[in-house]
C-alpha cells in the first residue's frame, strides 16, 4: 500500500512537471479506480500489509462454503450482489480464519480510491459507488446493515467501517505535508469519486435505457443505467449506486476480456497492439476451428472455470492465437450482452471503452457478432476523465453530472474520426503574395503550409516568416525530403515548422532519422505519397512510429482530367487500416469531401481553391459545413449552448446568421426545432434577444447582380419569421452595401432601396433592426448611420455600435455615443487595432486591453448618458483548449483569492467585526469579485462571494449581496487599468487621519518604500453627493483627488476618504491588502511623529526618491 501511494505521489509531481499547471491552478480532485478488494488501516492508522485485489481468489472456499449455506441468496435482496472472491466481505472472513492476528488489528476498511483520498487528506470515508458493490452496504436503505456482516460472519468490524461518502462530495483537503510532497496546494479540495466501472458509463453517455456501455479491461463489464430496483428478474443482476440521485448502475461482468491478451503477449515475446491487429486481421474471418476459452482469471459462470485453447494443430500460427483470443473475448462479453438485453430490452447502442476500442478489428468483431451499432469514446483515460468531472462538479464548476455530461461531451458516435482540419497550401514564388494571403485567411484555416516553390525560393525564411505571422497556427515545411532526414528536419523545427515532409521515395533510414528528430523537436514527419509506393512501405513508415501521410492527385493529373477513383479510395482506406492518418490534396474541392467519410483524414489541402476563389472566406466556411456535416462539427447544441452561458455567468446570447451555408441554413430550421430551442431558453433562463445576420456580406442588397438582391431579400424575410417565432427582438444588420463588389452610387441607391424594404418588413412584424457600425468605411460611424436614420424616420429603425470598429476608425468615441444614445439598441464590446495609413487595421483576434478600445473611458460615457441597454462581449475562444473551463477556473481562483484576502484583514487587525471589504478583477477585466455585505469573517467562505459583472454593476454570481461599497470599488477599477485589487478597512490609526480630513506626509522610509509622497485625503463630500449615488460618487471623489493633484494612483496605492476611511489597493488583492497593512503601519507611527514634533517638515526629496525608486524605479534593485 505504501509502495502504491509512493508512485502515486510520484505521478502528480511528474504531472504537475510535465503539464505546466501548476498546483494553484487546480480547482479540485477527484479519484477513480478499480472496485472491491482491500486496503486496511490498522487502529493506529497505518497500512496494514499490503491491499488485496479484486482479482485475488484465495477465497474460493470460503465463497463456495456460503453458496452451500444459501448466502447468497439471504444477501441478494438487501445489497443486489452476487458473491464471488473478490468481494471485501469474502477477503475479510478470509483473514479472520488464516490471519486472525491481522484481523484484529483492523482500523478501517477501504477500498482502492478510498485509501488514495485517505492519504491525500487524512479523512477516512468509503465511496458510495463502489462500497454499494460491497455486500457491506443495503442497497434499499443506503447505508450498512450490520445484519449482512452478521450473516457473514464478520461483524467484528462493524466499527471499522468509515462514513459512506457521495462521488462528488467534498470530503476533505489536501494536507500542507501533501503539498509539499506532491506540487498540489495545500487546502484544494477532494471529493469522493468514483468506482471506474460507474466512471466509464459516466464518460461514456449512459443516460437512458437505449445505450449500455461495455468496458473491455481486465473485466468484461456490460453496464446500463435504470431509476430504481426490480424484483423477480431473470438473473441475479449486480446493482449499484449511479451519480445521479434516484439512478442505479447494473452490470453483468467477470475478469475475462483484455487481460488475457495482456497474459499472452507476456508469455510469448515482445509484440505490438498495432502488429497483434494487422496478425489478426490477416486471417479470414470466422475462419478457423481453434477456440479459446478468456477464463485465466476465472469466470462469473462458475468459481473454478479454467482457461485454455482448444483444438490447436501445428498447423496454427500466432496469428491463429491471437485471433482465438480476440473471439473469445469478444464471446465472453456476448454473453453478458444477451443477458443484460434481456432486462434492457430497447438497446440499439453500444459503447466501448479499454483497450480493445483503439483496434478497428476487435470493434469490426463485436459489432458484426452483437449486432449493435458500436461507438467509441473521445476520450483515452475514461477513469482518470470520470474522476475530473466528479471533482468539477463537487467544486462547482459544473451544477450537477448531467451538466457535466451535456458540456463536456466526452463520447463519439460510432467510427467518427477526428474532425480533419483544413490546411491552406502557400505554392507561391514570393513569400509577399503568401503573407497577403495568409493575412486574409488565417482566421478561416487551422494550418499554413509553406509550398516546396515557395521553400525553393525563400529558403528557412519562409517558414520562420509564416510562424511568426501565425504563432498559433500547425506550419508544414513542405520539403519533399529525400535525403538528411535528421539535419533537414532539424532546420524545419527550429525555424517553427511543426511537420515536415518526406517523400515516400526517401530510404527508410532516411525517414527515421527524420521521425527521431521530430520526435526530439516536439514535430511529426508526413509522408509524402507520389509516384510508386506499397502498402509494405506504409507499414514500415507505422512501425518506426510515422503516423502522417500525404495522398495526392496531382497538377499534371488534375489539368489532365483525372477524377478521384475508386482505386484511390481503396488505396486510402488501406492506408487507414495500418494506422496512418492521411493529408489529401490534388484540387480539393467542398463538394469532394463525402467521398472521404470513411478515411481516416488528419487534413484537406487547399491552394488556389481557397486562395485563388472570388471569395476566400466563403470557400472555407463552405470546407468547414461540409467537415461538419460528416465528421462531426465542434460546435455545441443550441441547448448546451444556453447552458454553456449560462453556466459562465451570462444573461443571453446573441444568435449568429453569417454568410456560411451552415449557419444559413438555420434560417430554414422546421417547427419542431424552433419548438425545442424555445422550451430550451424557458427551462435554462437564458433568452436570445438579437440575431447577427451578417449573411448580407455575401448577398448584399446593393450588389449588381439582381439574382443576388433577390436572395438578400429572402434571407430578411426568413430571419424576420425565424426571429418572430424564437421571440428574438432585434436583427443587427451589417452595415454593408457590398463587400466583394467594388462600392459606388449604384451600390448605395440599391442598398437604400434594400434596407427601406426590411424596415417595411420588420415594422410588420413588430422586430426592431439595428444596423451594425461596421470594419468598412461605409458604415463606420454612428454620424454615418444617423444619416440613414433620418432618412428612413423609422422607429423600427436603431444602431448597434461596435465600439473596436468605432474606435478603430479614429471617431470621437463619446461624441458618437452621444449623438445615437436614444436610438442604441445594444453596445457590442471587443478590442481592435487602429486603421492608420500604414496598417489596415485589426478587427479579430485582439485580446481585451491590448487594442485601441479605451473601455473605461466607453463606460464613464455610457454611464454619464445613462445608458441601461445591453452588453455583448465578442470572445475568441477559437484557440482555447477549454475555454469554458477556463472562463469558470479564472473565476473560481479569483473567489478564492479575494476570500484568502478578506480573511488577512482580521489576520492584520484592520477591521473590527465587518467592517471593510476586498474585490478583485479578472484578467479580462469583465467580473470583479468582492465580499457578501455584513457576512462574519470567521464563517466565511469562497461561495459566499459574488461575482459582479464591471461593465453594468450586476452581480452575475453568488446567492449574498455585494458588500455596500462595491460601486466605489466598480468606479475606480473602471478608471485605473493597473488596479486588480482593492481594500476598504476602517482600521483605526489611517481612519483617524481621514476623520481628521489630514493627508498623511511622507514623514520616513518605511512610508517611501511603498507611497511616492504624501497619502491624500479627499476634500469633503457634497450635500448632493451624499444624497445621490453616495457610494458611486465616493469612487468619483477619490478619482478626481488624483486627477485634480496629478497623482499616479500606481505610486500612490491608497487614500484617506474625508469623514470616512482608508483605501488600498495593488496589481492585485493580496498586493491590496499588503499596501492596507503598510498604510496602517504609517498612519499609526506618523500619528506619533506628529505628537512628538507638530512642525515635522516632509522627509527630504532626495530619500524619498532613492527609497521609492530603488524598490520600483527604472533601475530598482531592492527586493527579489
Amino acid at each position: 500500500m505504501a509502495e502504491l501511494w509512493q508512485c502515486c505521489m510520484a505521478v502528480i509531481r511528474a504531472l504537475l512537471t510535465h503539464s505546466g499547471v501548476s498546483g494553484e491552478q487546480i480547482v479540485g480532485i477527484g479519484i477513480s479506480a478499480q472496485g472491491k478488494g482491500l486496503f486496511l488501516l490498522d487502529k493506529n492508522d497505518k497500512p496494514l500489509g499490503n491491499a488485496i485485489l479484486s482479482s485475488d481468489r484465495r477465497a474460493m472456499e470460503i465463497v463456495r462454503r456460503w453458496q452451500e449455506d444459501g448466502i447468497p441468496e439471504k444477501l441478494y435482496p438487501l445489497t443486489r450482489q452476487t458473491l464471488w472472491t473478490g468481494h471485501p466481505v469474502s477477503l475479510l472472513r478470509w483473514l479472520k480464519e488464516h490471519e486472525p492476528e491481522r484481523y484484529a488489528q483492523i482500523g478501517c476498511v477501504m477500498m482502492t480510491h478510498d485509501y488514495l483520498r485517505w492519504c491525500l487528506t487524512g479523512v477516512k470515508g468509503c465511496e458510495e459507488s463502489n462500497i454499494s458493490e460491497s455486500n457491506l452496504y443495503n442497497m434499499s436503505l443506503g447505508e450498512y446493515d450490520p445484519c449482512l456482516t452478521d450473516w457473514l460472519g464478520i461483524a467484528e468490524i462493524n466499527h471499522a467501517l468509515p462514513p459512506v461518502v457521495g462521488s462528488p462530495e467534498i470530503c476533505g483537503e489536501i494536507t500542507a505535508q501533501i503539498a509539499v510532497l506532491t506540487g498540489l496546494k495545500a487546502g484544494t479540495p477532494v471529493v469522493g469519486g468514483l468506482f471506474d466501472v460507474v466512471s466509464t458509463a459516466l464518460c461514456a453517455g449512459i443516460e437512458d435505457e437505449f445505450t449500455l456501455n461495455a468496458v473491455m479491461g481486465t473485466w468484461a463489464v456490460t453496464s446500463g443505467i435504470t431509476r430504481g430496483l426490480r424484483d423477480g428478474e431473470a438473473h441475479p443482476y449486480v446493482y449499484g449506486r449511479y451519480v445521479n440521485d434516484g439512478e442505479f448502475i447494473v452490470h453483468e461482468a467477470s475478469p475475462t476480456s483484455s487481460g488475457n491478451l495482456e497474459w499472452f503477449t507476456a508469455q510469448w515475446g515482445e509484440i505490438s497492439f498495432d502488429e497483434i491487429n494487422q496478425a489478426v486481421a490477416s486471417l479470414p474471418k470466422a475462419g478457423g476451428d481453434l477456440f479459446f476459452l478468456p477464463f485465466l482469471y476465472g469466470s462469473n459462470a462458475g468459481l473454478e472455470m479454467t482457461s485454455g485453447f482448444y483444438g490447436m494443430q501445428a498447423i496454427h500460427t500466432r496469428a491463429h492465437l491471437l485471433q482465438a483470443i480476440y473471439e473469445g473475448v469478444v464471446f465472453s462479453h456476448m454473453t453478458h450482452l444477451n443477458r443484460m438485453r434481456e432486462r434492457f430490452t430497447d438497446v440499439h447502442t453500444l459503447r466501448v471503452t479499454g483497450g480493445p476500442a483503439h483496434s478497428d478489428v476487435w470493434m469490426q468483431m463485436l459489432a458484426d457478432v452483437s449486432g449493435l451499432r458500436i461507438e467509441l469514446p473521445q476520450v483515452e483515460e475514461t477513469g482518470c476523465f470520470g474522476a475530473a468531472l466528479a471533482a468539477r462538479v463537487g467544486t462547482g464548476v459544473y451544477r450537477d453530472f448531467s451538466e457535466a455530461q451535456r458540456l463536456s461531451r466526452p463520447h463519439q458516435g460510432a467510427h467518427i474520426m477526428s474532425r480533419p482540419l483544413l490546411q491552406l497550401a502557400l505554392d507561391h514564388s514570393s513569400l509577399e503574395a503568401a503573407q497577403r494571403d495568409v493575412t486574409q485567411l488565417k482566421d478561416s484555416v487551422d494550418i499554413v503550409e509553406a509550398g516546396t516553390i515557395l521553400c525553393l525560393n525563400e529558403g528557412l525564411g519562409a517558414v520562420k516568416a509564416l510562424r511568426e505571422q501565425c504563432p498559433d497556427k500547425i506550419i508544414v515545411a513542405d520539403w519533399k525530403v529525400a535525403d538528411a532526414g535528421e539535419t533537414l528536419a532539424q532546420q524545419a523545427f527550429g525555424a517553427g515548422a511543426n511537420w515536415m515532409t518526406i517523400i515516400c521515395a526517401a530510404p527508410l533510414a532516411t525517414v527515421e532519422k527524420g521521425h527521431a528528430m521530430a520526435q526530439r523537436c516536439g514535430g511529426e514527419i508526413q509522408i509524402e505519397l507520389f509516384g510508386n509506393w506499397t502498402l509494405d512501405d506504409a507499414r514500415d513508415w507505422h512501425r518506426i512510429g510515422v503516423r502522417q501521410a500525404i495522398y495526392h492527385r496531382g497538377r499534371d493529373a488534375q489539368a489532365s482530367g483525372q477524377q478521384w477513383g475508386e482505386a484511390d479510395l481503396a488505396r486510402m482506406k488501406a492506408l487507414s487500416d495500418i494506422g496512418l492518418e492521411l493529408s489529401i490534396t490534388g484540387g480539393i474541392t467542398p463538394a469532394d469531401l463525402p467521398l472521404f467519410k470513411d478515411i481516416r483524414v488528419k487534413a484537406f489541402i487547399a491552394g488556389r481553391a481557397l486562395a485563388g476563389s472570388a471569395n476566400p472566406a466563403q470557400v472555407a466556411g463552405d470546407f468547414h459545413a461540409q467537415i461538419d456535416a460528416i465528421w462531426g462539427g465542434k460546435h455545441l447544441s443550441w441547448p448546451e449552448r444556453l447552458v454553456l452561458a449560462k453556466s459562465c455567468g451570462f444573461d443571453f446570447v446573441e444568435m449568429s446568421v453569417d454568410e456560411t451555408d451552415e449557419r444559413l441554413s438555420r434560417l430554414d430550421w422546421s417547427t419542431a426545432q424552433r419548438t425545442s430551442l424555445v422550451a430550451a431558453m424557458i427551462e435554462t433562463g437564458v433568452g436570445i434577444p438579437s440575431m447577427c445576420l451578417s449573411a448580407h456580406r455575401r448577398f448584399p442588397f446593393g450588389s449588381r447582380d439582381d439574382a443576388v438582391r433577390q436572395r438578400a431579400r429572402e434571407i430578411m424575410s426568413k430571419a424576420i419569421r425565424l426571429a418572430r417565432d424564437l421571440g428574438i427582438r432585434t436583427i443587427q444588420l451589417a452595415g454593408y452595401d457590398v463587400y466583394y463588389e467594388d462600392h459606388d452610387e449604384g451600390t448605395r441607391q440599391r442598398f437604400a432601396e434594400g434596407l427601406a424594404w426590411a424596415v417595411e418588413q420588420a415594422a410588420a412584424s413588430q422586430v426592431m433592426l439595428a444596423v451594425e457600425i461596421m470594419d468598412t468605411a461605409f458604415m463606420n460611424s454612428i454620424s454615418k448611420w444617423k444619416k440613414w436614420d433620418e432618412m428612413l424616420a423609422s422607429p423600427w429603425f436603431t444602431v448597434y455600435p461596435d465600439v473596436g470598429n468605432l474606435s478603430a476608425w479614429g471617431n470621437d468615441v463619446p461624441a458618437e455615443l452621444k449623438l445615437g444614445i436614444d436610438r442604441i439598441a445594444a453596445i457590442h464590446l471587443k478590442d481592435t487595432q487602429p486603421v492608420t495609413e500604414q496598417s489596415p487595421g485589426q478587427f479579430r483576434d485582439v485580446p481585451f486591453g491590448e487594442g485601441c478600445v479605451d473601455f473605461v473611458g466607453i463606460f464613464k460615457t455610457l454611464h454619464k448618458l445613462n445608458y441601461r441597454g445591453s452588453f455583448l462581449i465578442e470572445m475568441w475562444t477559437e484557440k482555447a483548449k477549454e475555454p469554458v473551463l477556463e472562463i469558470i477556473q479564472a473565476r473560481q481562483q479569483l473567489k478564492a483569492d479575494v476570500l484568502a484576502a478578506n480573511l488577512a484583514l482580521p489576520a492584520h487587525h484592520l477591521v473590527t467585526f465587518t467592517w471593510g471589504n476586498v474585490s478583485a478583477v479578472d484578467d479580462t477585466r469583465q467580473w470583479m469579485v468582492i465580499k457578501p455585505s455584513g457576512v462574519e469573517y470567521d464563517v466565511m467562505t469562497a461561495d459566499d462571494m459574488v461575482v459582479v459583472e464591471i461593465a453594468s454593476g450586476k452581480a452575475v454570481e453568488g446567492s449574498k449581496k455585494p458588500s455596500s461599497d462595491t460601486p466605489t470599488h466598480l468606479a475606480l477599477y473602471r478608471r485605473y487599468a493597473e488596479i486588480g485589487g482593492i481594500v476598504h478597512t476602517h482600521s483605526r490609526h489611517a481612519t483617524i487621519w481621514s476623520q481628521a480630513g489630514l493627508d498623511l506626509p511622507a514623514w520616513g522610509t518605511t512610508h517611501a518604500d511603498y507611497f511616492y509622497g504624501a497619502i491624500p485625503c479627499t476634500r469633503q463630500m457634497t450635500t448632493e453627493e451624499i444624497n445621490g449615488e453616495y457610494e458611486y460618487q465616493t469612487g468619483e471623489v477619490i478619482i478626481k483627488t488624483f486627477e485634480e493633484r496629478g497623482l499616479n494612483p500606481a505610486q500612490i496605492p491608497a487614500v484617506l476618504v474625508h469623514s470616512h476611511g482608508p483605501f488600498a489597493w495593488g496589481k492585485n488583492a493580496a498586493d491590496a491588502v499588503h499596501n492596507a497593512v503598510v498604510l496602517e503601519e504609517c498612519a499609526y507611527m506618523g500619528l506619533f511623529s506628529r505628537q512628538l514634533a507638530p512642525q515635522l517638515p516632509a522627509m527630504q526629496n532626495e530619500l524619498l526618491d532613492k527609497h521609492y525608486l530603488r524598490k520600483h524605479g527604472d533601475n530598482a534593485y531592492y527586493g527579489q
